[in-house]
């Protein structure tokens, strides 16, 4: 976030703008991130499910 807010500054954005900015880009790599992982997760519940109807124990 700091890079993000000196890259801002350097562009000449209003520095009562940059706080709300950065927020909004931090809520999007977080909501990103959160999407990412929660495929990945029912990826792997999907394998594993699947890995168990071919072979139980």
């Amino acid at each position: 976030m700091y890079n993000e807010t000196i890259r801002l500054a350097k562009e000449g954005v209003n520095w009562d703008t940059i706080p709300d900015r950065v927020a909004d880009d931090a809520n999007l790599v977080k909501n990103t991130t959160q999407r990412v992982v929660a495929k990945a997760l029912g990826a792997m519940e999907n394998y594993y499910d699947d890995l168990l109807r071919i072979r139980p124990d």
